[in-house]
């Protein structure tokens, strides 16, 4: 996404919405972030008619998701690799418990 800085050059920013979490995220958090359906996408990029755009931000559907267990490599950002969130397997300890 594009915007004008205060000195009126573009910059490059993003956003996360976030809303109610479904009954999935809900056992780990009280809010997820706002998935659109790709149905979506044109929509809410043009904007307008705002009671539209309201119900675009529902929570994403749980039957849609899965969840499982990862190391808690993931809690710190210096863990930039795409390991962090790779499924631990159950006879498997998360070491950095120890």
């Amino acid at each position: 996404m594009l915007a004008c800085g205060s000195d009126g050059r573009r910059v490059r920013n993003q956003s996360i919405i976030t809303g109610e979490p479904n009954s999935l995220v809900a056992d780990l958090h009280d809010r997820t972030p706002i998935v659109l359906d790709p149905a979506d996408y044109d929509s809410w990029l043009r904007g307008g008619d705002q009671a539209a755009l309201q119900k675009m931000l529902q929570p994403f559907p749980a039957q849609l998701m899965t969840a499982f267990p990862v190391s808690s490599k993931v809690n710190s950002v210096k863990n930039d690799t795409p390991d962090v969130i790779e499924p631990l397997r159950p006879a498997e300890p998360d070491a950095s418990l120890f």
